[in-house]
């Protein structure tokens, strides 16, 4: 019988392997420039570009004074 340490333990590298994928997938920066925009901004918090980045696949338009 398996021991539940090591079944811990497996489910914690497996944790530890999908975070870690998932922040090799996120963007780091995103620059974002246009005519509309006096200057380049940009976004570098992760917080915000979590939030750029589910704004373009959600549909909604991110408001301007937020950049």
């Amino acid at each position: 019988m398996i021991s539940p340490v090591r079944v811990l333990a497996a489910a914690a590298v497996l944790a530890l392997a999908l975070v870690a994928a998932a922040n090799a997938a996120a963007p780091r920066l995103i620059m974002v420039s246009g005519d509309a925009l006096a200057d380049r901004i940009l976004v570098s918090e992760a917080g915000d570009v979590f939030e750029l980045c589910g704004s373009f696949y959600q549909g909604r338009p991110v408001d301007r004074s937020s950049l």
